[in-house]
């Protein structure tokens, strides 16, 4: 989210924007176990299996960049509101419009407000890590403190004190809702797990240099990790008919949560902390909005290119190239209007 502080963040935020469309590419012919040809779905399996880190890159990402830096709290809480609050409420409202006109009737329009804009508090389906990182950066200065080994004066615990109160009362909220109307509401709980994402990039950042893992040890680690995951992925699908292709490797699998790391210091061993060229920065600069825009492109193609399972093989690199350059252009041109740049 944040501008690069050192040159490898950048690459860093260049590759997880890539794998996140990767993901949502190749999770539609992954889910096709059995139907599409065997070569294509091994092929958006490894893909998938391969990109799983990228919202954790992301997470590992900002924890470099935010943390160990002296901020009071209040201007933190500044900057972070100015770059997500228009954005939650920008691209759920363009996501809402976009639902509207595909529900064929106001009652299931209204039932997906309830379901997903309420419930989950994602207006579609990528939407989950707005609202995962705004909870994560509620807590992201009193993390910062405990890294920088200060003490919280009077008026920030009373802060903090306030701040949980407020999601145990959201807790306790869930229940009755869950209890009593059947209707689940988790949003506010997944940021929990991406705290270790948070904390491990600034630790990394640091002190990775001090693992002493050569480039190729991580990639052979890195490689065997996913292939492990690749195969429980078949093995999943084959022997237990589970077609999910974050079964394994979900961002809170430990596969992932091992694999991430890897990728990270992989990166930053093999970049530097130098200054990156100016397409990279360009793109990582970019990146927040290409993540929120890239589904209605994905939309585009299929309606321009309705998939087929057969023809994979072309269609994945195509879709996921066609998505990644058209979310980056419209994000340039966005972000040449002063408004549209608080979004994106």
């Amino acid at each position: 989210m944040e501008a690069g502080r050192k040159g490898y963040i950048d690459y860093i935020r260049v590759l997880a924007i890539i794998l996140v469309i990767v993901i949502h590419v190749s999770s539609l012919y992954y889910a096709k176990f059995g139907e599409a040809d065997g070569s294509v779905w091994w092929m958006a399996n490894v893909l998938n299996a391969a990109s799983r880190c990228a919202v954790p890159l992301f997470v590992m990402a900002s924890g470099a960049v935010l943390l160990g830096r002296r901020e009071e709290i209040t201007e933190f809480y500044r900057k972070r509101a100015v770059r997500l609050l228009p954005a939650v409420v920008f691209w759920t409202l363009v996501y809402m419009a976009v639902a509207f006109l595909r529900y064929p009737d106001l009652a299931s329009f209204l039932w997906y407000v309830k379901a997903d804009v309420v419930g989950q508090a994602q207006a579609a389906f990528h939407l989950w890590f707005l609202n995962m990182y705004l909870c994560l950066m509620v807590f992201a200065p009193f993390l910062n403190k405990i890294v920088l080994g200060e003490k919280l004066t009077w008026e920030e615990f009373r802060l903090f004190l306030v701040l949980v109160a407020v999601f145990f009362v959201l807790e306790n909220l869930a229940f009755v809702a869950e209890d009593v109307y059947g209707f689940e509401i988790t949003w506010f709980t997944l940021f929990v797990w991406f705290i270790p994402y948070y904390l491990s990039g600034h630790y990394l950042d640091r002190y990775g240099a001090r693992i002493g893992l050569k480039p190729v040890h991580l990639a052979l680690a890195l490689a065997a990790i996913l292939s492990v995951g690749a195969l429980g992925n078949y093995l999943a699908a084959a022997r237990l008919g589970v077609v999910k292709d974050d079964f394994l490797l979900g961002n809170l699998s430990i596969a992932t949560f091992l694999a991430t790391p890897l990728v990270f210091l992989l990166v930053k061993a093999l970049v530097g902390e130098g200054r990156p060229n100016a397409i990279v920065s360009r793109i990582a600069a970019g990146s927040f909005g290409i993540y929120l825009i890239h589904p209605l492109f994905l939309d585009l193609y299929a309606l321009a290119f309705p998939i087929s399972f057969r023809n994979g093989m072309v269609q994945i690199p195509l879709e996921i190239a066609f998505a990644g350059a058209a979310s980056y252009l419209a994000v340039s041109l966005m972000r040449k209007v002063r408004l549209l740049r608080l979004v994106c």
